[in-house]
């Protein structure tokens, strides 16, 4: 694509970064290297894909609009009247439910038979991995579903999804995004004076974060290479200086800037998990909370071990929950309740997804 994909990765990792050696020097006051590969951000960003090898199992492959693994052509990505939509046509504990009710209304839609409506969706990916199911059959799934969506427009494919709570969401194109009624809503743009680029205000995307006790930093115009590093180095000085002293006094010993900080991780999948394995990676204590009722889809999706689908054997698994301790709930019981309600006791921080 023209978007620079490997290097905006990179770029937010490189902001990580710089948040995490400012926590270290307000401890140690020492200064800190962060070092940034972006071949490595990309890898992370496979949604744990490059693992697939390392654990004996078929290399994943990138494809337009979706992915090849396992053998499979997953297919992430569906044209439909007036564009795109990506669809999570996928199987297991998590999954299936979602495609037995999106088969459902293809068959009350008329697309397909009652035999396609009623195909095992939960086992449907160890079928086609032991082949009880031929990959042919897979294919013309696909094909089903395709001839479906060709007949919809985002708009009614995400309403559907609401109403019928299907895993669809609507590619958006540039015109879709800053029309947004709900980033309208939540007042994401700014209009930034910036003569580089244009004679009138450009629309840029806001502040990223929203606090209760600060009001948003509205950020302006991208700075220019060095505009504010006199102003910056003013500023600290005398900060820096106060933070080594106080350093010193307290002797050389060292620890991970999030050493101390007590996490309570209640999210899944990847985008949660991967903000918090960030956090053990530097030193917090994370403990992560799983329902006994609702498995979590990371466990249900490839690359497995061996090739093998389980739920003890998922490569994203392994990599979302490195380093974090791990526990599951039934929040349907007040035993279950009391236990959340003792470890938010205990947490600094309480992360949902």
């Amino acid at each position: 694509t023209g978007v620079p994909q490997a290097f905006l990765h990179a770029a937010a990792d490189a902001a990580v970064g710089a948040l995490l050696a400012l926590t270290e020097r307000a401890t140690s006051g020492l200064g800190q290297h962060v070092d940034i590969s972006a071949q490595r951000s990309v890898l992370q960003a496979t949604q744990s894909c490059v693992l697939a090898v390392p654990l004996g199992g078929s290399p994943a492959e990138r494809s337009s609009g979706g992915v090849r693994t396992g053998g499979l052509d997953v297919r992430l990505r569906w044209p439909c009247k007036d564009g795109f939509v990506s669809i999570t046509f996928l199987f297991g504990d998590s999954m299936g439910p979602f495609t037995r009710r999106l088969m459902n209304w293809i068959h009350e839609e008329g697309y397909c038979d009652e035999a396609t409506r009623d195909k095992d969706w939960i086992a449907y990916a160890a079928m086609l991995y032991d082949g009880r199911e031929p990959i042919s059959e897979y294919e013309r799934l696909k094909g089903v579903l395709e001839e479906f969506c060709l007949t919809k427009t985002k708009a009614e494919l995400l309403e559907a999804a609401r109403s019928k709570v299907l895993l669809i969401a609507p590619v958006a194109a540039p015109d879709d995004v800053v029309e947004s009624t709900q980033f309208a809503v939540r007042d994401f743009w700014d209009d930034v004076e910036d003569p580089q680029l244009a004679d009138r205000p450009v629309r840029a995307p806001g502040p990223f974060a929203w606090g209760t006790v600060s009001p948003a930093i509205r950020l302006g115009r991208a700075p220019r290479l060095g505009e504010h590093t006199d102003e910056i180095l003013a500023t600290t000085a005398g900060t820096a200086t106060a933070t080594a002293t106080a350093a010193a006094a307290r002797g050389t010993e060292r620890s991970l800037p999030l050493e101390g900080l007590k996490v309570l991780d209640l999210t899944w999948a990847m985008s949660g998990p991967q903000t918090t394995r960030a956090m053990a990676d530097f030193g917090a204590t994370v403990v992560r909370v799983e329902s006994t009722k609702v498995t979590d889809v990371a466990r249900t999706v490839a690359p497995f071990l061996s090739d093998v689908p389980g739920n003890e054997s998922s490569g994203l698994l392994f990599n979302m929950g490195a380093g974090k301790r791990s526990m599951t709930l039934n929040l349907r019981t007040a035993e279950g309740h009391a236990v959340l309600e003792d470890l938010i006791r205990w947490a600094d921080v309480l992360i949902e997804s």
